[in-house]
């Protein structure tokens, strides 16, 4: 009997599931709740035409944890850092293999490494932050990557901080208890986070040094020199200098190619929307969107930005 009911069984599924598309299935890590990545997953999942793709929006520790996921496919598209691209890519700096089973899908907006202290604090600078206390962000994020960076050109070592791991949220929390001295965060500006603490008075940002800032340019090529302006922040009242990267989204290769040229197509028609959610500026022109991308395009996005003018390599 059991030889009969078996695949009578496996029919019932399959007619349960009438006529879901499984391939359809498609999760984008972000990360932290109401960073910038988590809101634009949140507003892509809403798109109604994109409905029938069932996007499914994960909370992720940011840029390394999207890149380990994404190479492990339990992420279908993510979105990623562009130093953190270079280093799947390269097998490098905490990558033990290259990685090129994925392409882009497009930049979405700058991100600019910012340094939280309490408005009352003696640290001027970054080198002021030895022997204190500084959350260099979640583990496997791309903030705690620019930290270690950021730090290690101004000759400062780990245990030469007191260095903790927390997301944005918490770092803001603990800084204003004084709980910690300062905290990183790679982010676009203004952030709402750094905001909230600055409309309090209780916090300023600090300014990499201009010689650090050159050094870092010139050793990655995916950091440029990054200007947060005056006024962006309640308070502040001089430009703040550092070095930013590009929020990118990336999708795997075995992302059906249907699926990535409908996001792409959908991110770029919702623009004004998507724009609305977010506090930072998003790229919405198809050149600027492929620009500064040094690796090769998923052929879905390809044959989008093909159908409108645009040649982008995927190989």
């Amino acid at each position: 009997m059991k030889k009969f009911l078996i695949p009578l069984l496996c029919s019932a599924i399959l007619l349960l599931c009438g006529g879901c598309d499984l391939s359809n299935k498609v999760r984008i890590g972000t990360a932290a709740d109401g960073g910038n990545y988590y809101i634009f997953g949140s507003e892509l999942n809403a798109i109604d035409s994109l409905e029938s793709y069932n996007i499914n929006i994960k909370r992720t520790a940011g840029s390394a944890a999207n890149m380990r996921l994404l190479s492990e496919n339990y992420l279908q598209m993510a979105v990623v850092q562009t130093d953190i691209i270079d280093d799947a890519w390269n097998g490098r700096n905490g990558f033990t293999e290259e990685y090129h089973d994925f392409g882009a899908v497009a930049g979405l907006f700058t991100e600019s490494c910012q340094i939280a202290v309490r408005s009352d604090s003696d640290i001027k600078s970054v080198s002021d932050l030895k022997g204190k206390a500084v959350s260099i962000g979640e583990e496997e994020s791309g903030t705690a990557h620019n930290a270690k960076q950021i730090l290690t050109s101004y000759g400062i070592a780990e245990d030469m901080i007191k260095t903790v791991n927390l997301d944005y949220k918490d770092a803001a929390s603990q800084l204003e208890n004084g709980t910690i001295d300062a905290f990183f965060c790679t982010i676009g500006a203004p952030n709402p986070t750094v905001k909230s603490l600055c409309d309090k008075g209780a916090t300023r940002l600090v300014s990499l040094d201009s010689d650090k800032i050159d050094d870092l340019v010139s050793s990655y090529s995916y950091y440029s020199a990054c200007t947060i302006p005056a006024g962006t922040y309640n308070g502040q009242t001089e430009d703040v200098k550092t070095i930013g990267v590009t929020a990118v989204l990336l999708a795997g290769n075995s992302c059906p190619k249907d699926t990535v040229k409908a996001i792409t197509k959908a991110i770029f028609d919702n623009s004004e929307t998507i724009q609305n959610a977010l506090p930072v500026n998003i790229v919405t022109d198809r050149k600027s969107a492929v620009n500064g991308i040094n690796i090769p395009f998923h052929p879905g996005a390809a044959e989008y930005y093909g159908e409108n003018g645009i040649n982008v390599e995927t190989e």
